[in-house]
């Protein structure tokens, strides 16, 4: 139960996901004078909530073996992101490697190492907040290079 004495404030517009540090001082006025008091400082976090959907997943290139997507954060609870989770659906189920994961300006790029040629690809991008709750998947259709017939 409450203290009945406890004074207690509601701080609108914060974001999701976010550690916060909130510093408090009291503050006592005697015939004008106003006196702080000690200040103490606390730790608070908000709410862990699923992260929005990512936004503008693209294929950015395509090299004879690899393949490039990238896509932009979500706007939605962009705070709650922890990772993203890659889904690769292909006729053959194959594995595709990763090469290179990196950031450019506000996207976010994976480079896939890719076996054949004129191979249509299905990406799937899901946002996974820390607790491992997903957020929705973003799709997109990507083709690997054209063969090149000598």
């Amino acid at each position: 139960a409450l203290d009945k004495n406890m004074l207690h404030h509601t701080i609108e517009g914060l974001q999701s996901c976010v550690t916060y540090s909130i510093r408090i001082t009291a503050h006592t006025e005697n015939w004008g004078k106003i006196t702080n008091g000690s200040t103490t400082e606390v730790q608070a976090r908000t709410l862990i909530v699923p992260p929005g959907p990512i936004e503008n997943l693209v294929q950015d290139s395509a090299e004879s073996n690899t393949i490039t997507v990238c896509w932009n954060p979500p706007t939605q609870n962009r705070f709650c992101v922890h990772d993203y989770e890659m889904e690769i659906i292909l006729a053959e189920v194959r594995q595709l490697i990763v090469l290179v994961a990196e950031r450019r300006d506000d996207r976010i790029c994976r480079t896939y190492q890719v076996q054949e040629c004129s191979r249509k690809y299905k990406f799937c991008v899901t946002p996974v907040n820390e607790d491992g709750e997903p957020g929705p998947q973003s799709c997109t259709l990507v083709e690997s290079s054209p063969c090149i017939n000598l």
